[in-house]
């Protein structure tokens, strides 16, 4: 098949990015001839597939969106494809991955302040991003919605009405030669010996590229009411600014505890170097670090509100909290997995919940979806 992917940033960045380049490898490695649509992309990944310059204005963010969608369209007018399949906000397109989420719920949760939440509601930017997403599950512009999650699948019914048998729910696969029990004993020493870290230190593994919406304050709060946290070591990775959040375990008085370790493109290493991984998020369609923490035979406690926590059952491979400000509740849990005996029986679980899902298998289920929009073209125009 000939196919078009659509994703603004094809990069090695966060977990969308990482996404958009493994199901374009394993695309291309099924026999696919696979074109990219992006505006910025890494020339180290030029050996892959083709891409295709969208240009786009970057300022300000409202036109910067619109301009996307517009660019993307022309593009993809010039181009012949058995398939488009968008891993951004475009329309329309055959297949739309919602790797984003539903800005509408988005916007609801975010933030706490009512006033706030209805300044931006007005605001020109979320108000064209509400209209290109209300664009994208008009019917007649996509054949088939992917869904990473039961929990988006479940907003698009119930904020845009999308009819359920078109929304296919698809986990997310992980690289397992990069993300597996081994990382423990190739890089646990090296990193607590890099960060100063005694071997019998716990060290919560906390990764993110927007701490706040992450759940960074509920979990240095949680930390903070530990009765003892001499052994307890938060490892933060992620880019972002630091300062209030250094402020906040200074006041807490953990400071001592809290380490920020900046950006990496080698997280493996720090799953390696972690007992167990954190994830508080008040909202994640399916945040990819947790699967890769569980293949790396790490526990993870995360939100009700992340996809990814469907792949969690409580006390066998991690714990769900409810609610991301349920401070008592994650702190609950955390001082659960500083016990070794379950912490170990829980990490010897992880992998196994989730070594079935492989990037292969995902991208034929996603391939199948491909296959049943052709049958469909075809019957149409026959």
């Amino acid at each position: 098949m000939k196919i078009a992917l659509v994703q603004k940033t094809f990069a090695r960045k966060g977990g969308a990015e990482q996404y958009a380049i493994n199901l374009a490898g394993e695309l291309i490695r099924q026999g696919h001839d696979i074109t990219v649509l992006a505006h910025q992309w890494d020339r180290a990944l030029a050996h892959g597939p083709k891409v295709q310059y969208v240009p786009m204005i970057k300022a300000p963010s409202f036109l910067q969106t619109l301009s996307f969608v517009r660019n993307t369209q022309k593009s993809l007018s010039k181009g012949h494809y058995d398939i488009v399949h968008s891993l951004s906000r475009v329309f329309p397109q055959d297949v739309y991955r919602m790797g984003d989420g539903i800005h509408r719920y988005w916007l609801k949760v975010q933030e706490r302040n009512r006033l706030k939440r209805l300044m931006n509601l007005f605001s020109l930017r979320h108000s064209v991003i509400l209209w290109v997403e209300k664009q994208i599950f008009t019917k007649g512009n996509y054949h088939i919605i992917i869904s990473n999650s039961n929990l988006c699948k479940d907003h698009a019914i119930q904020y845009y009405g999308v009819d359920p048998s078109l929304i296919k729910v698809i986990r997310n696969g992980v690289d397992f030669n990069r993300f597996n029990p081994h990382v423990r004993l190739a890089y646990r020493n090296k990193l607590r010996k890099f960060y100063d870290i005694d071997e019998s230190d716990v060290v919560i593994l906390f990764v993110a590229m927007n701490f706040r919406r992450k759940g960074l304050i509920p979990l240095l709060k949680a930390i903070g009411i530990l009765s003892n946290t001499d052994r307890v070591k938060l490892l933060v990775v992620g880019k972002g600014k630091t300062g209030y959040f250094r402020r906040l375990a200074l006041k807490l008085g953990i400071d001592k505890n809290v380490i920020f370790a900046g950006p990496t493109s080698e997280l493996e290493q720090y799953y390696g170097g972690a007992d167990f991984f954190v994830l508080p998020t008040y909202y994640d369609p399916f945040a990819n670090v947790c699967l890769e923490a569980l293949a790396c035979g790490l526990p993870v406690v995360t939100t009700r509100v992340n996809g990814a926590s469907e792949l969690i059952e409580d006390e066998k491979n991690g714990f769900v909290i409810a609610d991301p400000d349920d401070v008592k509740g994650l702190a609950e849990a955390i001082i659960k997995l500083i016990d070794p005996r379950l912490r170990n029986s829980m990490a010897e679980n992880a992998f196994e919940s989730i070594k079935h899902l492989t990037i292969e298998e995902h991208a034929r289920k996603v391939c199948r979806v491909y296959e049943e929009i052709l049958r469909e073209k075809r019957a149409k125009y026959h």
